[in-house]
């Protein structure tokens, strides 16, 4: 692989991770024991959610440039 297709991969796996842990944040918020929680403590949750989500989504705008950019050269 090529230098840029090496970061292209490891900005998909950590694509992935992300996605993965995000999507067990999501869940674990329906559950009782996060609604058990003290408020100031879901806040921040919440708040690492929605930062995850915003990461989540720009690692992938990234990743589709960098594949768009790389399919330019080909």
């Amino acid at each position: 692989l090529t230098d840029e297709e090496k970061r292209i991969r490891r900005m998909a796996e950590e694509y992935d991770q992300l996605r993965s842990r995000f999507e067990e944040m999501t869940q674990f918020r329906d559950t009782e024991e996060y609604k058990q929680m003290p408020e100031n403590k879901r806040v921040l949750y919440d708040l690492q959610c929605k930062a995850m989500d915003d990461y989540e989504s720009t690692l992938k705008q990234r990743i589709q440039l960098e594949c768009d950019t790389a399919n330019k050269k080909d």
